[in-house]
């Protein structure tokens, strides 16, 4: 919302199959680059949780993140670092 002083942030939630997916859509001036610091969290959080990210750059931006409802009982990968 900070750089939406009008127009409209939106946000969407729906499950779909075994996944949720959400979907943060803004009518701002869109992004200038994908370094910011709080981008960089949500990709490492969201990698963390086995989902994926996409990002669409169109009249503002939209960001679709797509996570599963359980973790795959066959990943023994140690996430605790």
């Amino acid at each position: 919302m900070k750089y939406t002083p009008s127009g409209r942030v939106a946000l969407k939630i729906e499950k779909k199959n075994d996944k949720i997916n959400l979907r943060v859509s803004d009518t701002g001036p869109g992004l200038k680059e994908q370094n910011g610091f709080g981008l960089f969290t949500v990709k490492k959080l969201v990698n963390y949780l086995n989902g994926s990210m996409e990002v669409i750059k169109k009249d503002g931006t939209t960001f679709i993140i797509t996570l599963p409802l359980r973790r795959d009982k066959n990943d023994s990968t140690d996430r605790r670092g």
